[in-house]
Parts: structure tokens; sequence; C-alpha cells
């Protein structure tokens, strides 16, 4: 056999092959680890993106109106502090609340409205303090895990120098994340929800408002003073690019100052006084600032994991703040707090907006939390305070049953002024294109009218013991499971499993038994322990729990009620 020397090969020939090699596959990198990048594995931006998403829906139905809306545009800060739905109701305004995660970085927070944003709406800009120290140009430590696996067509807006600079700079490490995100993918979406359970989309307001209630506060460390936006600042130049697009679209632009944690420390500076040159930075940009910097600062009580995420209490009365100081701003008249006319408190709890908290036509109703220690705050007030109050002949509402405990501790009396009662059927004819979810705790029958429930459904609660079920109405009235069990009934389900859609990731688990209850929600146990029916409804496009209720026995719920204090004689 003759043997080909090998001087005989073309090295020069192998060469260009190399080199072609090599070329091709710089060119074709970006798109290569376009395509494999991702962080499916992360549950903080999966968190992010279940924000998004919802958001997302809320934003699409407001769009169907042709009356400008309210945008409030921030980090978690405004996500926790800022209450939309309240705002909507008390000035008639659709509002969105579209703040998500402060660690995106004011670039992203300030670009991505801008697809939901149309001529004539209203930006209101509430954004961290901490924000403006960040680099300009550098993305930030959750922005790029988030659209590099969510968001991937915001590469554009990098344009092309910063994208491929990014893509041709990502360490080989990385892409052997990507390798295990592709795995957490390929699982399914549902499991994260255990990751992010601290965090919960599923009680999200119509708003996009986050309630939560974290009766545990988390050790965090404060601010040791505020940073201003400034033109110093090269993360400022954010500001301007948005101002710029604002003009050009038809958008006002208010600002308002974020609620953060009051500092510890003795300030060099007033609170309610930002340097010169950054109220000038903002006038020049066309921002109408609403607010001072001293309204939204609370102290550390009000504060659960960091000190920009505000109790429910706190956000209550901080947006009652933003609210006056909004009327005018957006064409409304001004209304002035009147002590004389009334004033509501809140305990520092699981506040809940109601209907009948609202005081949506009685604006001129302060709104205070109540305290059992000297307060330090103008928004705080202690029962011996309210005692003087209502001697004066101020009236003096309340519906939480902590504020109601925390009164009689002064020895204050109370009697109920308003409730709403409604029976099941009434009930579920408020949610027309929900899924409902029900839990008998107490294994008795149903004795009241419930003909508006599937007919199998109104036989099984014409029976005894433990039962669980899932049926839908509107789009989804084709869905109905049901177990009963003499021991024990149990239903656990993904949404998608339920209702044949691949929209948002939750888990729904309902057991009912004599040694267990529960109705848990993406890992979250909702119920509540009383007995009855336990009933949530769940709108599945936008994947959150729209309502709570508890029947008794003949298929009635009270869902508020409201009273006043006697004034002591």
């Amino acid at each position: 056999m003759a043997i080909v020397p090998i001087a005989a090969t073309s090295k020069r020939g192998f060469g260009w092959v190399w080199l072609a090699c090599l070329a091709t596959l710089v060119v074709l990198l970006p798109g290569l680890t376009l395509g494999i990048l991702n962080h499916y594995d992360s549950a903080e931006v999966a968190w992010v993106d279940a924000l998004y998403g919802r958001k997302e829906v809320v934003a699409a139905r407001t769009a169907a109106g042709d009356h400008a809306r309210l945008m409030i545009i921030g980090g978690s800060g405004a996500l926790f502090g800022v209450d939309g739905e309240l705002i909507e109701k008390k000035l008639g305004w659709p509002t969105i609340n579209f703040a998500t995660h402060g660690g995106l970085g004011a670039e992203y927070l300030l670009d991505r409205p801008k697809r939901i944003l149309r001529r004539g709406d209203v930006a209101l800009l509430c954004m961290e303090y901490g924000l403006w120290p960040q680099p300009g140009g550098a993305i930030n430590q959750v922005a790029w895990p988030y659209f590099s696996t969510y968001d991937k067509s915001y590469f554009r807006q990098l344009g092309p120098v910063r994208a491929l600079r990014a893509l041709y700079s990502v360490p080989l490490g990385e892409y052997w994340d990507s390798f295990h995100g592709w795995l957490t993918w390929a699982r399914d979406r549902e499991h994260q929800l255990k990751d992010i359970a601290t965090y919960y989309t599923a009680n999200m307001s119509p708003n996009g408002d986050i309630r939560a209630f974290w009766p545990a506060k988390h050790a965090f460390t404060a601010a040791s003073g505020y940073i201003y936006p400034s033109r110093q600042f090269e993360s400022s130049s954010h500001l301007v690019d948005f101002s710029r697009w604002a003009k050009e679209h038809g958008v006002r632009v208010l600002w308002t100052w974020p609620n953060v944690m009051r500092p510890e420390t003795p300030q060099k500076q007033a609170m309610d006084q930002p340097p010169p040159e950054s109220i000038e930075f903002l006038n020049a940009l066309g921002f109408e600032i609403v607010g001072t910097p001293a309204e939204p600062s609370y102290p550390r009580e009000c504060y659960f994991d960091t000190e920009y995420h505000t109790q429910p209490y706190c956000r209550r009365v901080r947006t009652e703040h933003l609210i006056h100081r909004l009327r005018p701003a957006l064409g409304l008249a001004p209304v002035a707090v009147d002590p004389a006319k009334g004033l509501y408190v809140i305990a520092q709890g699981d506040h809940q907006l109601t209907d009948g908290n609202l005081f949506a036509d009685r604006p001129d109703v302060g709104v205070k939390y109540l305290v059992n220690h000297p307060p330090d705050h103008p928004d705080a007030i202690t029962p011996q305070q309210v005692v003087e109050l209502a001697r004066q002949g101020v009236p003096i509402y309340f519906d939480e049953q902590a504020a109601g405990d925390l009164l009689r501790s002064a020895d204050l009396q109370s009697r109920e002024i308003a409730h709403e009662t409604v029976s099941l059927n009434q009930w579920l004819g408020r949610y027309n294109h929900h899924l409902i979810l029900l839990v008998r705790s107490d294994g008795k029958p149903v004795t009241g009218p419930v003909d508006a429930l599937p007919a199998k459904v109104q036989s099984a609660l014409a029976s005894n013991g433990p039962l669980v079920a899932a049926f839908g109405t509107g789009p989804y009235a084709d869905l109905l499971k049901i177990d009963q069990n003499p021991k024990q009934a149990i239903l656990r389900k993904k949404l998608s499993q339920l209702v044949s859609d691949s929209g948002p990731a939750m888990f729904i688990e309902l057991i009912s038994g004599d040694e267990k209850t529960a109705a848990r929600i993406s890992y979250r146990n909702l119920y509540n322990h009383k007995p009855g029916l336990f009933v949530l409804a769940i709108d599945p496009q936008e994947g959150v729990v729209s309502a709570i209720a508890n029947f008794d026995p003949a298929a009635m719920a009270t869902l508020w009620t409201m009273r006043q204090v006697i004034a002591p004689s």
C-alpha cells in the first residue's frame, strides 16, 4: 500500500479552513450566546417576569378606555409602597402600578414602560434613591439575567455596540449556568414558585399593587441619607432620555419622592429640602414635582425587609398623602383633610382595602396608624390620643380587630355603623371570568340558596363531610373538579392544568378534613381558620387571587364592617 507523504497535504489549505472556522465562530458567537443564555433557575428573575406578565395584562385592560391613565414607575419601593387601586378609586383615574424591582436599574425601569404608555397618559416616577449613584452605562445585577432570559428583544435597545460588547464578554461559567437553567425550564415553571413564595404575585391587586403582610420583620440596613438625582450622576442621563421620549410622545411626567425608612442618624440637611440643584434639574426636564421627601419617610417599624418595603398600614397612609398631592396635578379640586370631619385609624397588621374603608366620597377624612408607644411620626397615633379626639367630638372609625383591641385597651367602646353582607349567589355574580375554589372546613351542609353554583357542587354542599371543589365562570364555565372523601378531600393542580391555558404560573392545593384544612396558592396557605365555606375567586388571565370570602351554612358572608368609637363620658 502506498503511503501518502505528509508533505503532500496542504498546510496552507488547512490554515485557511481553520481561520475560516474561527472567524465563523466569532461571527456567530453573539447569536449562539443569545440563544443559549438564560437564568431560568433564578427565582429572583422569575419573580420579575411574573410581575411584568401580570402588570401587562392590567395595562391591556386599561387600554380599552379613552381616559388618560396614570402609570406608577419605579422599583419595589413603589411596588410595595404605593397603592394604585386606592388612587384609582379615590380619584377616578385608571391607574397602573408598573413598578417592579430596583435591581433592574434606572435604565430598564424607565425604558420598559414606554411599551405601554400612550399619548395623553401621565407617568408618575417614584424611583429609589439608591438608583442614582449607579454607573450610567452599566447593566445592572438583575437586569442582565432578566432580559437575557425573558426579554431578549431588549438587546436591540442597547444598540449594536453595547449589545455586542455584552455578548462577547459573557464568562464561560455563565454558559454552564445556562445548562442548569434549561434543565429548570424543561421541568416546569410552577416549581419556581416555592422559591419566590416570600414575594407573592398571586396577591396582586387589579391595578398591579402587591398585597402583602409580613408580621415578622427582617434585619436590614437603613439608608444613612438621601441621594437626590443630579446632573453629576451618570445614571441621571436615563431621566434625560425619558424626558425627551415623553415630550415626543405626549406623556406628562410627575415626580414623587420614594417611600423610604427615615434615617436614624441626624442629617446635615433637612429631609424636605432637596438641594436646589436637584430641583432645578427635575424642573428642567419638565417633571412636575409632587410632595416632599419627608412625607413618605417613616420609622423603621413601618418596613419589613428593606428600607423601601412598607407594611400595608404604612402603604395606606403614605398613599393617602400622595392622593391629596395628586388632585391638583391631575386637574381635580384640592381637598384639605379636616380632623373635625373624621379620622380612620389602622392597626399595624394586615390592612385590607375594602369598599367600606375607602371614604372616596369623604376625601377630608384623615388616616393614621395606631401605636402603643409614644408616636414618632405625624401619621402615628396612640389609643390615648384617640380618647382625647373622641372627647372633642371627632368621629373615629376603624374596621380591623387589631385596631379594636388596641382601642379597648384604652377603655374605648364602639358601635357598628355599616357593613356589607352578601349571599354566595350574589358574590359569584361579581366574578364572571374566574376560577372559583371552594374548601369546606367544618363538614356541615349548606342550607341557604346556592343555585348559581353548578348542579354537582350544589349536591355536594347539601351533604356532610370534607369537600373541595374548583369550577369556572364565563369562559371557564366548562371547568368542574370535585373531591369528597369521608377522611380528607384533596385537589392539587397547576392553574394551566385546570384552565387548559399556558397563562401565569400558579400551583393550587385544596385540603378539607378533620385533621387538616388548607388552601394553598403558589405554596402559600391562605386559609383563615374560620368555620364554614372558604371560597376564593382567581383571575386566570392575571394569575391573581381576586377575592376571598367565608360563607356560613346559610350561604351568607360579611365582607366588611365599619365601626365608630363611642365618645367617652
